[in-house]
């Protein structure tokens, strides 16, 4: 098995001991980043909710697959986030991310999520903190805002955002939201 297959395949246990598929431990990734990013799950149901945003789970994009997600940005006129689960960190998602901003399409790689204390969605921010950070509508379209200027005066945000990503991963019943996690800390 390749490293490809090692990341794709990645599977999750749960705090009960039960071992969840490589689809399934995908799957809860989605939904977490979706539900941290893009608002409370009664919003979900609406009409064009997400409807700007492909989210995607693969194994960890190299420089030809950056260029890949900014055409899939480019080519269905989306923002893209496409998240690597790896094993050494399995409730810390990788997050690349593709946006059309203004006639740009801007490329992230290894994009960190942090969570101000009583805001309901999470920001998606560049491991830089230099470029600001994004917060999404209930579309799904990225909206540039300032963030923090180093990781040192983000940890706080940074730990919020973790720990409520970790809780919606592990706790959460398969396929049912938890609207309990997600208020604010």
């Amino acid at each position: 098995m390749n490293d490809n297959e090692k990341t794709t395949q990645m599977q999750m246990r749960l705090e009960d001991g039960t071992l969840l598929t490589s689809q399934e431990t995908s799957r809860r990734f989605i939904e977490a980043v979706s539900c941290l990013l893009l608002g409370k799950p009664a919003a979900h149901s609406a009409e064009n909710f997400g409807s700007e945003l492909l989210l995607m789970v693969g194994p960890e994009l190299d420089r030809d697959g950056l260029v890949w997600l900014g055409g899939v940005a480019m080519k269905n006129l989306r923002s893209v986030i496409y998240v690597t689960i790896l094993q050494e960190t399995p409730t810390f998602a990788d997050i690349a991310f593709a946006a059309h901003v203004g006639n740009k399409i801007h490329v992230h790689q290894h994009c960190m999520l942090t969570l101000a204390k009583g805001a309901a969605r999470a920001r998606l921010v560049p491991r830089s903190f230099t470029e600001g950070g994004y917060r999404f509508n209930a579309k799904g379209q990225p909206q540039p805002v300032a963030t923090v200027a180093n990781i040192e005066a983000a940890i706080p945000e940074l730990t919020l955002a973790y720990v409520r990503f970790g809780k919606l991963l592990r706790r959460r019943p398969a396929g049912a939201w938890a609207p309990d996690l997600l208020s604010a800390a």
